[in-house]
């Protein structure tokens, strides 16, 4: 049918235009638009259908009304005006009538008024929907620039005549628009739904049109235009026209109307059918509102360059007023000024009294206040109104009032304890835990970190910590919360966190930032071993370790320019970090370190009066001994051994003996613990290690022989663990390793007179013999110069004991590879104070080849062999002594 309707109008409409391009057939032509037009009368096309007859035909009358204004002074428009009411069929007769009537308004000293008038209630003669709301359509589509406004208007007609005809024709398409829903069967519902909501847009051109009549300003507007509109949207009690209309209400007019109407809105909200959906319009309308101040804060930036250039219009300087007016109540101290100020910037005199007098209750006007009440409202009025509806209007106006009142956060926090309200009441119900009301409430809860008010200027991105600090309820909200809720909001503030590099300079901030964390710190890690889903445990947990990771970053975050205010807040921080159970070794080692980074800055920035911090210093240790026995409470014994020698490095450091020598005993006890061979093997090493960097200050620099003997019973035991160590190999290298813990350079004496006479009392009774042992406490001087305060005896002891243990091994190629270690260590001891002798070298050099010679082994030990003499006959070029071994 849409087919065959297309066909006739294309074969009118080309007779039409051969009528029109022949002179004296224009009654001939308006015969033919007649009949394409009769198509229009159909009832038997859906809506869709109906449109694109409607677009072709209006194509076709577009060319007519083209041809009259050019030929209107040969056809009198007023007697065509007549002749055309003349057809046959009403609905191609208003067609013609309103194509004719449009062209008649566009020329000079037209009677635009009564045309008008007569079109607009002569369209009340089709009053089947799809065809009565088409038909006016094409008004308003004809009309729209024809209509009088501020610049058009004339004697006889005035912007009150255009909003009268486009709101009568709003209020008659809104009646046919919805009576559509009552025709036909009511198995048909569902279709004739669909259908108005395709017909809809119809509707909403005429508030368009509306809002773009030049001259309405916002008292015009609340007095005339929206009292008008509001009622016909109550009187229609249409679910759909009701929601529809008050979209189009609140998205085509300016926000100022807005703001100056609220109440009215608000209102008549509170008065439409229980069906609709007042969250939906209440949050277009917040959102409106909030994204205002967006773009007048853009307008006002670009205001303020031009009035500097002298060039500040009168319409930006009523912008200013606005902006001015909605942040009335943040500026209390100014509102005389800003009264004033607007005094001055008023242009038409006639209008200052009545215009002052709204100003002075806009200055009154509270937006955050009218929503709260309108929100209290429809929770009297509408009992049913859902979890998900509530939370949803709450979460929208949390960031309208941070958007006007951005320092108010009084407001904030009355409406996160209300959500705690309104969730108690529909506690243990199914809708508190929906979907949708659990997204909504991570939204609210969440605005801390994702709202930043255009008020306030960042020099970088942050989390506003001051609103987080003044909400005394938000904690109370999040603990309300599920924990896959509060573990969501907790990951959230980690990550931004981070991602800001925010620092935490203060005690409320740390006990702010940790309180939300709680849900991290203290969840707990255990692996349930009958769990049938074993990959999401897997994840869960690998996801829980990646967050003790960042909350262990966080820590490096804790900042404050004083030493001893900062190892404040990092004591705030482990109390926090103490309720984590065994996840304390994924944190404390990032705790214990920021600790020791305190001690160094103080070493740095107070060296000359470093006596005068022990104490704070002493204490620091005290609660590092404190937190490395909870990690070895929790079975984490590699952690705590070598988080113990990082601590006692700095204790070393700082020349406190007594604390070093109490970490190490501390060392010692859980090292006899450790079950996994390959564990002690590197405690060990890492023991020598900083053994030998702590000489200089127990026996060097310290005047208490206390001290030394410390370090002498500490070396020895090292020694004794080393050769009870499970593995062969492991037992040999570190013995060889250790004999360095007697075998001290001399540059550590040098600081100290004593060890300098001493020194020279050894070194005059030294006596450099072929074996290279002497007394007991004797130093020797190399050929290259380097003296070194030794004890021959025990080096020599730990090289033997090497040997022995070597020998012992079971497999050759292990025993042989170590034969080459020891040899090594024994070249470096000739080189530095001719502790071994030469012999001793080439009988060990002897003792490698018959091995190698007698056993099939792998090329490893072989090439290891060849580098090491390789590098004696190196050696032998520069030093003379090198001449005495031989191979």
């Amino acid at each position: 049918m849409l087919n065959d309707s297309l066909t006739i109008i294309k074969q009118q409409t080309l007779l039409m235009k051969k009528c029109l391009d022949s002179k004296g057939k224009l009654m001939d032509a308006l015969k033919h638009a007649s009949t394409f037009l009769s198509e229009l009368r159909t009832s038997a096309l859906t809506p869709k259908h109906y449109y694109e007859l409607y677009i072709v035909i209006y194509d076709a009358l577009e060319y007519l009304s083209n041809y009259l204004k050019e030929n209107h002074p040969n056809n009198h428009l007023s007697d065509l005006y007549e002749l055309v009411q003349y057809a046959g069929n009403i609905v191609p007769r208003l067609y013609l009538m309103i194509t004719v009537g449009t062209v008649y308004m566009s020329i000079l000293n037209a009677p635009i008024k009564e045309i008008m008038k007569d079109m607009i209630e002569m369209c009340r003669g089709v009053q089947h929907p799809i065809r009565g709301l088409f038909l006016r359509y094409y008004l308003s589509q004809k009309t729209k620039d024809l209509l009088p406004d501020k610049s058009k208007v004339s004697e006889n007609t005035s912007l009150e005549d255009s909003t009268e005809f486009i709101i009568t024709n709003f209020i008659e398409m809104n009646k046919l628009w919805v009576r559509l829903q009552h025709q036909g069967h009511s198995r048909e519902r569902q279709k004739r739904t669909k259908e108005r909501q395709e017909l809809q847009i119809l509707v909403g051109s005429n508030l368009v049109r509306l809002s773009q009549l030049d001259g309405i300003d916002k008292f015009y507007y609340k007095n005339v235009i929206l009292p008008r509109i509001l009622e016909q949207i109550i009187q229609c009690r249409d679910l759909i026209a009701q929601e529809y209309l008050l979209d189009v209400v609140i998205q085509v007019f300016p926000d100022e109307f807005h703001l100056f109407t609220l109440d009215m809105l608000l209102k008549a909200t509170l008065n439409l059918i229980p069906q609709v959906s007042l969250k939906k319009i209440s949050i277009s309308l917040m959102d409106r509102l909030a994204n205002f101040i967006h773009r007048e804060d853009g307008k006002l930036k670009n205001k303020e360059s031009q009035k500097e250039n002298g060039n500040e219009t009168k319409t930006e300087i009523e912008t200013k007023t606005e902006i001015e007016t909605i942040t009335e109540n943040q500026n209390q101290n100014q509102n005389q000024k800003e009264k004033e100020k607007e005094k001055e910037e008023k242009i038409d005199n006639n209008q200052v009294d009545a215009t002052e007098k709204e100003k002075e209750k806009e200055n009154q006007f509270d937006l955050f206040q009218k929503f709260y009440s309108y929100i209290q409202k429809l929770d009297e009025l509408r009992p049913d109104l859902s979890i998900d509806d509530i939370t949803a209007l709450l979460e929208k106006l949390c960031k309208l009032s941070l958007t006007y009142y951005p320092k108010n956060y009084k407001n904030i926090d009355t409406l996160l304890l209300h959500t705690l309200k309104r969730l108690d009441e529909f506690k243990d119900t199914r809708e508190a835990s929906s979907p949708i009301t659990e997204q909504n409430l991570k939204n609210i809860l969440l605005i801390p970190v994702d709202f930043v008010s255009i008020f306030e200027v960042h020099e970088q991105k942050s989390i506003n910590l001051d609103l987080l600090l003044n909400l005394k309820n938000y904690t109370k909200l999040l603990e309300s919360q599920s924990p896959k809720v509060q573990s969501f909001i907790s990951q959230q503030f980690l990550d931004k966190i981070l991602d800001y590099k925010m620092q935490l300079q203060n005690e409320d901030i740390v006990n702010c930032i940790f309180n939300l964390l709680s849900s991290i710190v203290n969840s707990n890690l255990s692996r349930n071993k009958k769990s049938k889903k074993s990959s999401s445990t897997s994840n869960s947990l690998l996801f829980a370790l990646i967050n003790q990771e960042k909350v262990a970053k966080i820590l490096h975050l804790i900042y404050n320019k004083d030493p001893i205010e900062n190892s404040k807040l990092l004591l705030v921080a482990s109390k926090y970090l103490s309720k984590g159970g065994s996840k304390i070794k994924y944190t404390y080692s990032s705790l214990i370190f920021n600790f020791l980074k305190i001690i160094r800055r103080k070493i740095t920035k107070y060296e000359k009066r470093i006596n005068d911090y022990k104490r704070e210093i002493k204490n620091i240790f005290k609660g590092l001994t404190k937190y490395i026995n909870e990690l070895y409470s929790f079975g984490s014994l590699e952690l705590a051994l070598k988080l113990l020698i990082s601590v006692s490095n700095i204790s070393n450091e700082i020349m406190m003996n007594e604390f070093t020598n109490e970490f190490f005993i501390k060392i010692f006890s859980i090292y006899e613990e450790l079950i996994n061979s390959k564990q002690q093997y590197q405690i060990i090493t890492e023991l020598i290690s900083v053994l030998i960097l702590y000489y200089k200050n127990f026996y060097v620099e310290s005047k208490n022989d206390y001290d030394k003997e410390n370090y002498d019973n500490l070396i020895t035991k090292t020694v004794l663990y080393s050769v009870k160590l499970l593995k062969k190999p492991d037992q040999c290298r570190a013995v060889y390793f250790a004999s360095h813990l007697w075998f001290q350079p001399n540059d550590f004496s040098s600081k100290s007179s004593k060890e300098k006479e001493r020194g020279k009392e050894k070194e005059s009774d030294s006596v450099n013999t072929e074996n290279g042992e002497n007394t007991e406490n004797g130093a020797n001087v190399g050929s290259v110069g380097s003296a070194s305060i030794t004890n021959n005896k025990r080096v020599m002891e730990c090289l033997q004991k090497s040997l022995r243990i070597s020998d012992s091994c079971i497999e050759s190629s292990v025993s042989i590879e170590l034969f080459i270690e020891i040899l090594n260590q024994c070249i470096y001891y000739y080189i530095h104070g001719n502790l071994i002798s030469a012999k001793y070298i080439n009988d060990l050099i002897e003792l490698i080849k018959n091995n190698l010679e007698n056993v099939d082994i792998d090329e490893l030990p072989v090439n290891h062999f060849k580098r090491t003499l390789n590098y004696i006959s190196r050696q032998k070029l520069i030093d003379e002594r090198f001449e005495l071994i031989r191979y």
